[in-house]
């Protein structure tokens, strides 16, 4: 990592330095924009969540398919390789860096249960469902188990 020059008059210490992806940092060790891809996907995930009953097509041979359950393990398989993904590259909490996966794991499995609490409780039109909850887990989970090879594939894409 290569700290940023001085400032042009040569007066002070510049603290900042080029992260992974040569992604800005500052002494406080947050990259910034950091947690901002997974933040957003979450907030996405609520809303999609949150859309009433009424409001959601209901097409009957993808109901027999159970195509909804894809959707929320396939939604909860991002959310985490985001999530990961952001708590690796933060600097400023070594424990949530060295811990990432696990830590991620945990957030994403209770983030997804408040969801089905909070369609239960508090959505139109919805119910809390444990399979709903099940897939989400189970796209955690692969998620989790395919980071690292997720990870080198689109390094090598990107990074040419």
């Amino acid at each position: 990592m290569e700290p940023f020059p001085a400032s042009p008059k040569g007066r002070g210490i510049n603290t900042q330095t080029k992260g992974i992806n040569g992604n800005s940092t500052s002494a406080s060790g947050r990259i910034r924009g950091a947690y901002i891809y997974s933040l957003l996907w979450a907030l996405f995930i609520l809303i999609l969540c949150g859309i009433p009953g009424r409001d959601i097509p209901h097409i009957s041979f993808l109901e027999i398919l159970g195509f909804d359950k894809f959707i929320h393990a396939g939604v909860f398989f991002v959310l985490i390789l985001l999530t990961v993904r952001d708590f690796v590259l933060q600097t400023k909490f070594i424990r949530l860096k060295s811990s990432a996966k696990l830590i991620a794991l945990i957030l994403c499995v209770i983030f997804g249960g408040a969801l089905e609490i909070m369609q239960g409780t508090l959505c139109e039109g919805r119910s809390a469902d444990v399979y709903d909850f099940f897939a989400d887990s189970f796209g955690c989970i692969v998620g989790l188990l395919m980071y690292n090879w997720v990870e080198k594939i689109l390094r090598s894409r990107l990074i040419k």
